[in-house]
């Protein structure tokens, strides 16, 4: 079975539980972020002018202070549209940014991928070198099943951002998705061209690969992995070219990494198995070979006792 798409979401970590309490809004309000994002006009009001408020003038020394209840103190009536959204070029922007990228959070454990959505274009809008915001924007789109917007966003993230490599990933992996193997292969190459450290982008190559028939290719990705990748001994680089050399009926390579991976990982029970299956395989197809192996690698035949 093919492996490609299994560890890249082992990277992913799950969506937090939906949060019990409703999503925090900042002082701008969401309808500042409509507003930005062009769903709908802002409502900009007139800053209230501070109450002209005179110092009284100083009580005799004999007088008595005011009777004055709590009851009869009002609050000042202020209405929603009498804040003012901050402004964005103001040095107070990046507590701006914090907040709006909180609300998006929120909204995202919250489930509620349209207001997410929403958040993180608005956040495009008024703070445009803020690569996340596209990844997370596209993310929140492939939720809501709009999964061609979430690629255009993707693809003007990496025009926007060439040195990131994100982007390369996200694409790979919306690729896959939508089974477009040929575009899956390019955007997991653009993302080793990146950085060739992360084994799992090698096997999700070699599974676009593999699902374009391209098996020595495949195979070929994988020995490659076993040389550049930060974790060389990682068990998927040794079982995964294994399984194909299966598949492409080459059984004595299959016999040959099936035995190596043996060694390297005996507490994997399931091992000894599946070298033993390629065994029987290969004096099926091939019977001299089988021999070969058997005389190369010191093993007897199944059913023979040692002299």
């Amino acid at each position: 079975m093919p492996l490609s798409g299994l560890f890249s979401r082992l990277r992913r970590q799950p969506a937090p539980a939906a949060a019990a309490d409703p999503i925090p809004c900042a002082p701008a309000g969401i309808d500042y972020l409509r507003a930005q994002a062009g769903l709908g006009p802002l409502k900009a009001a007139e800053p209230a002018a501070p109450p002209d408020i005179q110092p009284p003038d100083p009580a005799p020394s004999d007088s008595q202070p005011p009777d004055i209840q709590p009851s009869d103190i009002q609050p000042p009536d202020i209405q929603p549209s009498d804040v003012q959204p901050p402004d964005p070029a103001s040095p107070a922007e990046p507590l701006t940014y914090d907040m709006f990228v909180g609300q998006a959070e929120q909204a995202e454990k919250a489930g509620a991928w349209a207001a997410a959505e929403l958040i993180w274009r608005a956040i495009r809008t008024n703070i445009p070198q803020y690569w996340p915001s596209y990844t997370a924007g596209a993310g929140a789109l492939c939720r809501l099943g709009r999964h061609d917007e979430a690629r255009q966003l993707l693809d003007q993230g990496a025009a926007l951002f060439p040195l990131e490599r994100t982007f390369p990933l996200e694409l790979g992996r919306l690729a896959a998705a939508a089974s477009d193997w040929p575009a899956a292969e390019t955007y997991w190459r653009a993302a080793l061209a990146f950085d060739v450290r992360p084994w799992w982008v090698y096997t999700e190559l070699a599974g676009a690969l593999e699902h374009q028939d391209r098996l020595e290719d495949a195979e070929t990705v994988l020995q490659e992995a076993r040389i550049r990748a930060d974790e060389t001994d990682e068990i998927t680089l040794f079982t995964y070219p294994a399984q194909l050399a299966g598949k492409r009926g080459d059984w004595a390579t299959a016999v040959i990494r099936w035995a190596e991976a043996c060694r390297r990982f005996p507490s994997a029970t399931e091992f000894p198995a599946r070298h033993q299956e390629a065994l029987m395989r290969l004096a099926e197809h091939d019977p001299a070979a089988y021999q070969d192996v058997l005389r190369e690698s010191g093993l007897r035949e199944p059913g023979t006792t040692s002299p």
